[in-house]
Formats: C-alpha cells, sequence, structure tokens
C-alpha cells in the first residue's frame, strides 16, 4: 500500500488515520523474534525449514497437539512472508470472543517487540472490542504524533473498517463476512487482501461454517493473501477440501495429497503440495487416562481425588448445565474453592473470570489455588492457555475430547499432588434407555447424536490413549462417513448407528445447501455486483452471527437494575437515566452490562420488545433491555430471569 499525502483522493491524511505502509525489512531467526524460547520445538523447526521452499500465496495447515507451539510458529512464518515476499501485515481469526482477546495481548506484545521504533496499528475486531480495557487504553483518536508503539488508530476501530488496519486479531466471523452477501463484504475482502491470514482452532467449526471457510479460502487465494491455519485435529477429508478450495482459488485443479503421519504440516503453493510430519515435543507425548463416570456418582469421588489438592475442571455442554453442576458441587467444596464460567455473565463480570482463570491456572500462575473446581463450558477448551491437573467432562465429540485433554498437565509442574501425577480425564458416561440406546442428554442438544455415538462407541472400552500417536486414527474411527458399521457391535447400537448417519448425512446436506445460499460466488468466476449483497441487509453484530454460524438464534441483552433510588447498573449502582440520549461512556458501560441469550423462545419475546425511544446508535439499536428489581429477578412473559454474581444470568421457565 503506498502512503499518500493529505492531498490525495480528496485531501484525505492516510498518515493521520493510521493507514501506513507496513514495514519490509531485514528478515529476524526464529530466536531473534521469540527469544524466551531457548530451543525451538520441533514443529518450530519444521516451520524454519519450511521457509526455505516457501513463496506466496500459500495455504500452510498445521495439525499438532495442544502446547506444541503452533502461534509462535504461525508469527514466525507470517513474519517471514511480509519481509520476504511482501505480504503486508496479519489479521488472526479465533473462534470466540474470549480466545481473540488472550490471542490481542500476544500479538501486542510480539508486535511491540519486533518493531520497538516503528508505529503499528493493532486493531482487536469482535463486538465487545470497545469493551476490554487494556484495548480500550491503546487506542488513539488521531496519530498525528505518534511515530512508534502498537496502537489502534480510531479510524480504523470502526466496525466496517476494522479489517483494513494492517495487524489485526478478532474472531473468525469478521473474516467470512467477506464472503457472505452482505452490504459491506467488499471492504472485508478488500482489507485482507494480500495480508496473511492465520486461522486459529478451526477444527471448531460445523458444516455450515466450514462451507463458508473454503470460499474465505478461495477468495484469499484469488486475492494474493497466504493463509496459516492451525489445528489440534483434522479428519483427512476436511483437510483435503480447504487444500482443494485454495488450489481453486489459484486457479489449479486440484492437487494430490501425500500421506504422512500426525503431526503434520501441509503447504501448498501453485507449484504443488507437499506434507511433512515431525516429531511431537516430549511434553506432549502421554498416555492419558481415561475413565468413565456416572452423572450422579463422580461428585464425591471428586472430592476424595482432591482430598491433598489439585486444580480441577469440569466441561458441561451447556450454560444451564454448568449452573446445575456449580450448585451440586457446593455440597462438596467450600465457596472459595468452586468457580464457574460461560457466556451468559454480564461482559464486566465475564473479562474478570477469564483474568482470574489465567491467573489461578496460567503458564505463569503466580495465585494457583491448592484446592480448586472450575466448572465451565466450552468457553476454555479453545486458544484460553490454562493448565489443570484433573477433568471431568460432558461427551462430546471426539476431537473436542482431546482438545478439552491438551488442558490436562499443559505445563510442566514439580508440586502436582501425588493422585493427580499422571493426567486423567473421566468422561461423563450416557444413559442407557429400556431399548438400550444411548442417552445423550444435554450434549445431544449441541451435537449430532451419530458423531456422539461413535465417538462413545470408540472410546468406552479403553482405558487410556497414547498422544499423539493415535490422534489420526481415533478422529477417523468417527468421521470416516464411509466406515463400515463394526461387525461386533450390538443390534441396538448397530441400528441406531445406520439410523443417526442416515440423519447425520442429511443434516450435513442441509448446512451445505444453507451455506450456499448466502456466500459469495466463486473467485474465478464472472459475475455482476449484484451477486454480491442484498439490499436492506445490515451487517452489525447480529447479523454477523446469524451469518456465519448456523445455531439458536442470541440477541445481545442489557440488564439494569430498579432499586428505591431509581435505575442503575447492577454491578457499580450507578444512576441511569434513559430519557437522556446516551453518550459514548454511557454507552459503553450499557454493553459491559449486557450477555448474549440464545433461549430458544425467549429470545423472540426480546425482539418484540421496544427499546427506549434514546437508543438510536447503531451498538444499541439491536440489543433489548431487561430491569431486574432489587433482587435481581425478572419475569419476562413465562421465563423467570435471575442476575446471579456468582451463577451469572440463570434462566428458568414456569411449567
Amino acid at each position: 500500500m503506498r502512503q499518500c499525502s493529505g492531498d490525495d483522493l480528496g485531501g484525505v491524511n492516510y498518515e493521520a488515520i493510521g493507514w501506513r505502509q507496513v514495514a519490509t525489512c531485514e528478515q529476524w531467526t526464529f530466536g531473534e523474534l521469540f527469544p524466551d524460547i531457548k530451543k525451538p520445538r520441533p514443529l518450530q523447526e519444521a516451520s524454519i525449514d519450511l521457509t526455505k521452499k516457501l513463496s506466496a500465496p500459500c495455504l500452510i495447515l498445521v495439525e499438532a497437539s495442544m502446547g506444541e507451539g503452533k502461534t509462535e510458529a504461525a508469527l514466525y512464518l507470517a513474519d517471514y512472508l511480509q519481509h520476504q515476499t511482501s505480504a503486508g501485515g496479519f489479521y488472526i481469526g479465533l473462534p470466540t470472543q474470549a480466545t481473540s482477546n488472550a490471542m490481542w495481548k500476544r500479538v501486542e506484545s510480539f508486535l511491540e517487540k519486533r518493531y520497538p521504533k516503528t508505529f503499528v496499528n493493532l486493531t482487536l475486531s469482535h463486538s465487545a472490542a470497545a469493551l476490554k480495557a487494556d484495548y480500550g487504553a491503546c487506542r488513539l483518536d488521531q496519530v498525528y504524533d505518534e511515530d512508534k508503539g502498537v496502537t489502534a488508530s480510531e479510524w480504523h476501530t470502526a466496525r466496517k473498517r476494522s479489517l483494513l488496519s494492517p495487524y489485526g486479531v478478532g474472531t473468525i466471523d469478521q473474516g467470512l463476512m467477506g464472503v457472505v452477501r452482505s452490504r459491506h463484504q467488499f471492504v472485508r475482502l478488500f482489507g485482507l487482501a494480500g495480508r496473511t491470514v492465520i486461522l486459529d482452532e478451526i477444527h471448531a467449526y460445523d458444516l455450515y461454517t466450514s462451507t463458508l471457510l473454503e470460499r474465505f479460502l478461495e477468495w484469499l487465494a484469488l486475492l494474493g493473501s497466504p493463509v496459516i491455519a492451525l489445528s489440534a485435529t483434522l479428519p483427512t477429508d476436511t483437510r483435503r477440501k480447504l487444500v482443494n478450495a485454495y488450489a481453486k482459488g489459484c486457479g489449479v485443479s486440484e492437487p494430490e495429497l501425500p500421506q504422512a503421519e500426525y503431526p503434520r504440516i501441509t503447504a501448498f503453493a501453485q507449484t504443488g503440495v507437499q506434507v511433512q510430519s515431525f516429531n511431537a515435543s516430549e511434553h506432549v507425548r502421554r498416555s492419558l487416562n481415561l475413565s468413565w463416570v456416572e452423572d450422579k456418582g463422580w461428585a464425591e469421588a471428586l472430592r476424595d481425588q482432591l482430598t491433598n489438592g489439585g486444580c480441577a475442571a469440569v466441561i458441561c455442554s451447556t450454560v444451564a448445565r454448568a449452573q446445575e453442576v456449580f450448585e451440586r458441587l457446593q455440597d462438596y467444596f467450600t465457596d472459595e474453592e468452586l468457580g464457574l464460567f460461560h457466556g451468559r455473565f454480564l461482559f464486566i463480570d465475564r473479562e474478570r473470570i477469564e483474568q482470574d482463570c489465567l491467573q489461578k491456572f496460567g503458564r505463569n500462575a503466580d495465585h494457583r489455588p491448592h484446592r480448586y473446581v472450575l466448572i465451565a463450558t466450552q468457553v476454555i477448551e479453545q486458544s484460553l492457555d490454562v493448565d489443570f491437573d484433573l477433568m471431568i467432562s460432558d461427551l462430546a465429540p471426539i476431537d473436542l475430547l482431546l482438545q478439552r485433554s491438551g488442558r490436562l498437565h499443559r505445563h510442566t509442574r514439580e508440586n502436582r499432588p501425588a493422585k493427580l501425577k499422571f493426567p486423567a480425564l473421566w468422561v461423563v458416561a450416557p444413559n442407557i434407555d429400556e431399548q438400550d440406546k444411548a442417552k445423550f442428554a444435554e450434549p445431544g442438544f449441541i451435537y449430532d447424536r451419530h458423531v456422539l455415538l461413535r465417538s462413545w462407541l470408540t472410546l468406552r472400552d479403553r482405558a487410556n490413549i497414547q498422544l499423539p500417536e493415535e490422534t489420526d486414527g481415533l478422529i477417523e474411527s468417527v468421521y470416516d462417513l464411509d466406515a463400515l458399521i463394526p461387525k461386533n457391535l450390538e443390534p441396538s447400537h448397530s441400528g441406531d448407528w445406520q439410523i443417526s448417519l442416515d440423519e447425520y448425512r442429511q443434516d450435513r446436506a442441509v448446512q451445505e445447501n444453507t451455506a450456499k445460499k448466502v456466500q459469495v460466488p466463486p473467485a474465478r468466476t464472472e459475475n455482476k455486483p449484484a451477486d454480491f449483497t442484498r439490499r436492506g441487509e445490515e451487517d452489525d453484530e447480529n447479523a454477523i452471527a446469524a451469518m456465519t454460524r448456523l445455531g439458536e438464534l442470541s440477541i445481545t441483552t442489557i440488564f439494569l437494575q430498579q432499586t428505591e433510588s431509581g435505575l442503575v447498573f447492577p454491578t457499580t449502582g450507578e444512576l441511569v437515566d434513559l430519557a437522556r440520549p446516551p453518550n459514548l461512556e454511557i454507552i459503553r458501560k450499557l454493553l459491559e452490562h449486557s450477555t448474549r441469550i440464545s433461549k430458544r423462545g425467549l429470545v423472540n419475546v426480546l425482539l418484540a420488545q421496544v427499546n427506549p425511544k434514546k437508543w438510536t446508535s447503531a451498538l444499541l439499536r439491536n440489543c433489548r433491555c431487561i430491569v431486574v428489581d432489587k433482587n435481581g429477578n425478572a419475569q419476562v412473559e413465562q421465563w423467570r430471569l435471575e442476575l446471579n454474581k456468582q451463577r451469572g444470568v440463570v434462566i428458568t421457565k414456569a411449567d
């Protein structure tokens, strides 16, 4: 990107808004970029070796266990591509806001060390970015006098312009909106053109989002943007589809994908595709002890296991389930030994809980408790660098169970209790009904029955798993849809396998067709501008969530409290005047007291409500408001909502 003077293109001062040409200078070695890593891990060594034969545009797929240093490898490759092939900066897309927040801090530190004497524009791209305190502190209204430091210029923090910043971290949805038919999709694609795009945790998406991801890769290839995709586990079919999509964007026929043992790096460029295996680091080689437990019986066993101390995580399928388990465990542990973390806390509380988790269970945790149990949903299974001695998990697809197990003994600790010297995963077993069929309860609301069934059947007779050696085989045992039904399988499960497989195939076809209806046309076809947009469609955060993820409808809901003094913010007691137009400071405080609600039925009731008349700002227009009484309770038709400091927003429905 060339630098423009203030008189260029209508007098826009590009220097003033922080839109500067990214630096190209002498390449740094891996050791110079990461001086704290005394010896690169095998994955990182393989990445260093890859640069000797790397050209842009290219797609690099990294499949490796949790804790192998994938992020450092990706940043090294992105730095190489910027300084040796003129790829301009990078954007890192992650599954959630929580993982984006954690990554933004790491990238800020990386860029400060890489460009100590240069101004660097780094944005955080998701709906709650403005509410993150340390991000807000680095934002500047103008950058006229800034000649060094990592900063987010105010011009780039606008929703539709955030991807124009040369460096960025955010949710993958922000990038995927570039390939769905929306009003400003071209701005997002333009912002990513020629930049390296790093996609983390790509195994975390359903077929709908994965279909959009394939079209995204296709367009990035056409735009000359290198892509680095990171995953702990990928089925062979998914890996093939991603490579083929990027090849299509490059105008190359589908390449043959060589076989290689896990862990591996797959690199595609117009010259061909290469796959390289590498040795797993010693600290990720493990024998994972696996146990099946009954739902109502594991609490006492957990207390016994933690008699001499230890930190355990309990991962639940739904928020309601996590809240119920938290209450149940209060009979076994003190309040100081229990914590709860899920996505239905007010944002201001959620950010505090997230930081508390990192302080207690992170790599350099200096407040690690003697004994503690964290009950959580899937919010802790991706990208958050936390470490536990023991884990109990609701049943989930096998790739997610392996991902969760990566939070066990993640870091080297000399003082783990004797009972917890080896990583152990307890999985809640399904109940068996009168027809001898497995009942998956809460996991069945979230995950596909066929995938759950095959995950359970694959693991039910296992007492341990050798990782990473068995990773590939375990993944394929669940996701190879052409696999034959095992001959020795019980008739009830055999019939369930076939019926659920047929339903799974039908559901996949629906997801794929739904994605095709909203995505933009293929990259290398002749199209008209009308093929890329839809009139009247907003691209606010509600639209982004609805367009890029296939799931329950959700809505941002702001909570206020009625007291004798008047209407106040629940956590601070500060008065709120809904009769006055809120300024930016008040808008931020309102959003800090919000959470996303996706409870079926309740969302439709909330959507039918009318907002306060003065909430005309685009930041509030699509939110809804609930006022709780002095005890934190509210009634919304047949729904009872409780704002609880320990449990977050609790939702119950009248019989």
